[in-house]
């Protein structure tokens, strides 16, 4: 009696924990999974168990096959040999997922599920086909760098950076370079404000994860965008200009400009002489513009004019060829005067007479009272000459006189108290 109990009780327990296709019992489950050291994987997995998909107050085992050693359950009192592998599913709603994270070399092996309902239920089942078989390789996984849009010069910018196939709990640790400088440690963003300088330089994240010697690095090309910046440089008269704000050319002389604009992304360039285009060409440094002959009326100012999405920019050079004084005589409130012009005002009345001189180099200007040019009568230098009161012997003849390296001109004007009766007169009250 005592040896038929035993074969009693070890039939039962084998048809308890291994009999596969017992009907009404099934799971799906990938049979391979691939995971990179380091990584965290999820290999979903639902099962049936006495026909259903649901149950009260159940516990799931994953087991290493081979051995009696439990790797995940949501059986509190159950001795887990694996702290990596959670039973992430939960088996009250037939779900037996399994999620392993920081995989190590030695989580290799294959895997199969157990079902126990509550300790009251005789529905007990242990899943042999299908099995996982997992499998670790070597980590070669790529970190991944996001950035926000466009980098912009001077507009401050937060880089992000990932390892794909990391899990939540895991800490890896992070190091940024820009180039060969090192900019921050331990965060998985960097926050910087960037210069031209930087356009084109190599961001490097490295990630390496918890109990891994190995690291994984990525990098991209930084791209910034900036505005335009002018170098313009020339020749004139065969001769290399040194200083192209403004130069001084000669009547005849040929003038070559070269507009070089660094800008990103690339602008559009153009010369323009005021508001108008003129005739340039390109040099593969550069925009060119080459006058030749040139004439007084050739004085103006040049612009390298360049747009791009950052806005329009451009870079003044003036040429200013010399000549001699050009004198204009105007009153402050009866406009310009012509030469030999009179003028009467009243006795009571005063009177400013403005003299303006367009001239290269500029002329020393001032103000004489009679008719002989070689007189040393000045009265007065400077653009404006004032009289506050006129008399008598305050009128005549007035020359305002303006000198330089290139020559001397000069506008008269006559003054009157009094109207005189042959002459033209402007009256200026």
């Amino acid at each position: 009696m005592g040896a038929y109990h035993v074969i009693i009780t070890l039939f039962l327990l084998w048809k308890d924990t291994t009999c596969q296709e017992a009907a009404g019992y099934s799971l799906q489950v990938n049979r391979a999974v691939t995971v990179q050291e380091g990584l965290c994987v999820t290999i979903p997995c639902s099962f049936t168990a006495d026909n259903r998909r649901t149950f009260t107050s159940s516990t799931g085992y994953w087991w290493k096959y081979g051995s009696n050693d439990i790797v995940a359950s949501n059986d509190k009192s159950a001795t887990v040999v694996k702290p990596n592998f959670q039973l992430t599913g939960n088996p009250d709603i037939g779900d037996c997922t399994l999620t392993i994270t920081g995989a190590r070399k030695e989580d290799r092996g294959t895997y199969s599920f157990r079902f126990e309902e509550s300790p009251r239920s005789a529905v007990k089942y242990s899943y042999i086909s299908p099995m996982v078989s997992v499998a670790v390789t070597e980590l070669s996984q790529k970190p991944e760098i996001y950035v926000p849009g466009k980098i912009t010069a001077g507009q401050e910018v937060t880089l992000t950076c990932s390892l794909p196939g990391t899990c939540s709990g895991l800490s890896p640790a992070f190091q940024w370079t820009m180039g060969d400088q090192k900019m921050h440690k331990d965060s998985s963003t960097m926050t910087f404000t960037p210069s031209r300088s930087d356009n084109m330089k190599i961001i490097t994240c490295t990630v390496t994860l918890p109990n891994l010697v190995t690291a994984t690095q990525t990098y991209i090309n930084m791209v910034v965008q900036y505005p335009p910046t002018f170098t313009i440089t020339g020749e004139i008269g065969g001769k290399i200009l040194q200083k192209t704000e403004t130069v001084t050319v000669l009547e005849g002389d040929s003038l070559r400009l070269n507009c070089s604009v660094d800008s990103n992304p690339a602008a559009n360039v153009t010369w323009k002489k005021g508001e108008d285009d003129v005739p340039s060409s390109e040099t593969g440094q550069g925009l060119e513009l080459s006058l030749t002959d040139i004439q007084t009326n050739a004085a103006d100012t040049y612009y390298c004019v360049a747009e791009s999405e950052h806005g329009k920019f451009q870079c003044p050079f003036i040429t200013d060829p010399p000549r001699k004084p050009d004198v204009t005589v105007s009153s402050a409130t009866g406009g310009q005067l012509e030469a030999n012009q009179s003028v009467i005002t009243n006795e009571d009345g005063g009177l400013s007479i403005n003299c303006s001189v367009d001239s290269n180099p500029a002329a020393v200007l001032s103000w004489n009272k009679g008719e002989d040019k070689d007189s040393n009568n000045i009265i007065g230098e400077g653009f404006t000459w004032s009289l506050v009161k006129i008399t008598s012997s305050e009128s005549g003849i007035y020359r305002c006189s303006a000198r330089n390296t290139h020559g001397s001109n000069e506008t008269r004007i006559q003054i009157n108290r009094k109207p005189e009766q042959n002459k033209e007169s402007v009256v200026i009250e």
